[in-house]
């Protein structure tokens, strides 16, 4: 059963309210496999309500190559994100990648908010 905060009136659950955006995630998961395959220029789609889809130049990286690294070692395991190198046609929205000189602005190229548990634990560390 899906529990609703005192807001009736929109409906709205607070468990999705409370859910880590999974957008950040993605984008980390796509700043992943750049990290790993540095000459990629990827674009990322959304495809769905929950499914998004990383592209990239076959001339540059086939993803047959990449897709046993990609499921196993960068990919969360909640995330449903696929790899292409054809371009989605059709697709709910286009997100921006996290670029190289923003890596840090807002620590959005962390998996860990400002204030977390891990941040916590890190400034108690000696």
């Amino acid at each position: 059963m899906l529990m609703t905060d005192a807001n009736t009136q929109t409906g709205t659950s607070t468990a999705a309210r409370s859910a880590p955006p999974q957008i950040a995630a993605v984008r980390r998961t796509d700043l992943m496999l750049r990290a790993k395959y540095p000459q990629l220029e990827t674009r990322i789609f959304q495809v769905g309500p929950f499914g998004y889809m990383i592209c990239f130049d076959q001339a540059v990286l086939n993803v047959s190559d990449v897709a046993s690294e990609f499921a196993s070692n960068i990919r969360p395991v909640t995330l449903q994100i696929t790899l292409s190198n054809t371009i989605p046609t059709s697709f709910l929205r286009e997100l921006p990648p996290i670029p190289d000189h923003e890596i840090a602005k807002g620590f959005s190229g962390f998996s860990f908010q400002p204030g977390g548990p891990q941040d916590y634990s890190c400034r108690q560390a000696p």
